[in-house]
């Protein structure tokens, strides 16, 4: 099979996984009646959805295309992760929310959005720094 043909199967593939998985889940295995939260949930106390695991992957899966190349493992952490983000999207435009109590927890989580941002950028330095060595040894090899 083609490398482009093949690493669209493996893209549409784990792009469908966390829609099959968590519908099934929500209507067949857990229904609605039953509230479920997950262990991380209870244990950290954070409102974590499957939307945030779904950045971490794209954000994972960018950085492997920028620094490195397009593989299995890039094509289907960034499918997975397009998944577990678009599959909670829409739901999460309906939400009902108060603005004040939005534009509240926006104001008071400043510096751990900064950190954030801090992380990710670290983590695009480190992979960039890594990737440097590895050509440059590859080139002494030569």
């Amino acid at each position: 099979m083609e490398t482009n043909k093949k690493n669209l199967m493996l893209f549409i593939t784990s792009f469908l996984v966390p829609l099959v998985y968590y519908r099934l889940f929500f209507f067949v295995i857990a229904p609605p009646q039953e509230i479920y939260l997950s262990p991380l949930r209870k244990i950290i106390g954070l409102n974590v959805h499957h939307l945030h695991y779904g950045l971490i992957l794209l954000t994972i899966s960018i950085l492997l295309l920028l620094f490195y190349k397009r593989n299995i493992f890039s094509t289907i952490l960034a499918g997975l992760g397009l998944g577990l983000s678009l599959d909670v999207f829409i739901p999460s435009l309906f939400v009902k929310t108060i603005r004040e109590n939005e534009l509240l927890v926006y104001s008071q989580h400043l510096t751990d959005t900064l950190i954030l941002f801090f992380i990710v950028i670290a983590m695009a330095l480190g992979v960039y720094i890594l990737e440097r060595k590895i050509l440059t040894k590859k080139r002494k090899q030569k």
